[in-house]
């Protein structure tokens, strides 16, 4: 039990955590009772496959989050079965109906899960910058991490990308300590934790390098040969375990590695790789700066990705071991991942201890160079304001929009009370498919080419915004809105006439 004084002494820390926990468990329930991510279905059905067959059978992506998911889910069956046991099903379940609603009990598990790992990522952010700086810098360093608004939206699913961030940032405080100490064990969980970030999502791999740059880093501050045999070892050692880690979380890429090894479908692991793609070095970079201009702020809310550029003038500056430690292995993945052809922003997600931990030093730079300033305490507010502000403005904003019904939830409403048996449903996108396998009772048909007969009775459902329909001889009985809630936007008009030919947006 923590005492009194231990308590105080992380009472910042504990604020952070408990915040960042709250942000990622509001609207934890989105879409309910439909699954609308088309990768959610991929992860729990792997993860409860397991009970029959530990070989998941596909490696599009590695297996270790199943296999923790699995684990989860058996705690959770067992603790439910105890439950009946007990003879307390007819008094919770009326409090708690989600407990025996299979599956989709599995997939709340699951985000839960996501959302605990996401928000106790900050403890290792806030270990790594406290190990390599000051313990100021590492609370303002947590707090960043705490509010990065696409890790704060990402950990609202049951997908890998949180979890894979999560092992990453305690193979970065290990390598940390690689730097401090050059210890043999801190060698060892580095690498461990790289293996186990890479058996969650194959781009944990490409983090493998600060181990031997913390190496190299080490040696030459420390004025020693880099080809110090103990040295030497512990590197090796820490690749091995970086190999145990990938075999723990993924042992049948090496016991199926015929499947493993296929690039021919999903089912294999060098598919993912072929599949993002890759472009020239010119095409390269113009992604680079287009993601560094566009896509990278929006994901970590403007301010950490300016302090994060801020900071590498300082290390220009001042080529700090500590900073090059942090810098290049998240430059390098930026740019590494800017020559795939599809370089979406969870493609990304690792650097995120990286950014925060220089966000946190960068802030308690300039703290230190404006303490003798006499406006000081004022300075120090603006400051933290500028640096939280927007990411906060901007999780709350999207933890908000979760929270509220998705426009798709409202059409299964209104359809419940108003569609009959004999109504035929003419529908434009895919985006409105979970919700019509509801009524698998009705004929229903997807795009405008086909019409049932003159007089049929029924509805047509648009939600693809790319293509606008001329129904102005139509009645409109439904409009939902994605104001300030999640899905897209969607009109329901009765089937009447047959519609003018579409146009496509340009």
């Amino acid at each position: 039990m923590l005492s009194k004084s231990s308590l105080g002494k992380h009472v910042w820390l504990l604020a952070i955590l408990f915040f960042a926990l709250f942000i990622r468990l509001w609207g934890i329930n989105h879409g309910f009772p439909f699954i609308f991510h088309p990768d959610e279905p991929a992860v729990i059905r792997s993860a409860m496959g397991i009970r029959f067959d530990p070989n998941p059978g596909h490696f599009d992506w590695p297996h270790l989050q199943f296999y923790l998911n699995y684990g989860v889910f058996f705690l959770f069956i067992k603790f439910r079965g105890l439950l009946q046991f007990l003879g307390l099903q007819t008094k919770i379940s009326p409090l708690f109906p989600i407990l025996w609603r299979d599956p989709l009990v599995f997939y709340a598990i699951s985000r839960v899960f996501s959302a605990v790992l996401g928000a106790v990522t900050a403890i290792p952010v806030f270990l790594t910058v406290s190990n390599l700086f000051n313990r100021r810098a590492a609370i303002i360093a947590a707090a960043v991490f705490a509010l990065l608004p696409f890790h704060v939206h990402t950990s609202h699913y049951a997908l890998v990308d949180v979890p894979m961030v999560f092992w990453v940032a305690w193979a970065l405080y290990f390598t940390s300590r690689v730097y401090v100490t050059g210890r043999f064990w801190d060698y060892a969980l580095a690498g461990l934790f790289v293996g186990l970030a890479t058996a969650t999502k194959y781009n944990g791999g490409l983090f493998a390098v600060m181990v031997p740059l913390a190496y190299v880093l080490r040696v030459v501050e420390k004025r020693e040969s880099i080809t110090n045999p103990s040295g030497l070892s512990f590197l090796i050692s820490s690749a091995a375990f970086a190999g145990l880690g990938f075999a723990l979380g993924t042992p049948y890429a090496f016991l199926d590695y015929k499947t493993f090894l296929r690039a021919d479908s999903p089912l294999g692991a060098l598919w993912q790789f072929k599949n993002v793609g890759s472009v020239d070095f010119v095409t390269r970079l113009a992604q680079l700066v287009r993601n560094l201009l566009v896509k990278l702020p929006d994901d970590f809310g403007y301010a950490p990705i300016i302090a994060y550029f801020a900071a590498l003038i300082l290390l220009v500056k001042n080529k700090s071991p500590k900073l090059w430690l942090l810098f290049l292995p998240s430059l390098f993945v930026l740019v590494y991942v800017s020559g795939f052809a599809k370089t979406r922003s969870h493609y990304y997600m690792g650097i995120y201890p990286f950014v925060a931990a220089v966000g946190g030093y960068f802030a308690d730079y300039v703290y230190s160079k404006l303490q003798n300033v006499p406006i000081w305490q004022f300075l120090r507010v603006v400051l933290l304001t500028l640096l939280l502000t927007i990411p906060l403005a901007l999780s709350v904003k999207d933890s908000l929009i979760l929270s509220r019904k998705d426009t798709r939830v409202l059409l299964y409403e209104w359809l419940s009370k108003n569609i009959t048996v004999l109504d035929y449903v003419i529908y434009d996108s895919d985006d409105v498919a979970p919700v019509l396998e509801k009524f698998s009772g009705n004929t229903q048909h997807k795009g405008l080419s086909r019409f049932p007969p003159e007089g049929s009775q029924g509805y047509i459902i648009l939600s693809d915004s790319t293509k606008t329909y001329d129904f102005t001889n139509r009645k409109i009985v439904l409009e939902l809105l994605p104001n300030f809630r999640p899905g897209p936007r969607i009109l329901v008009y009765e089937l009447t006439d047959r519609p003018k030919v579409p146009n496509e947006r340009k």
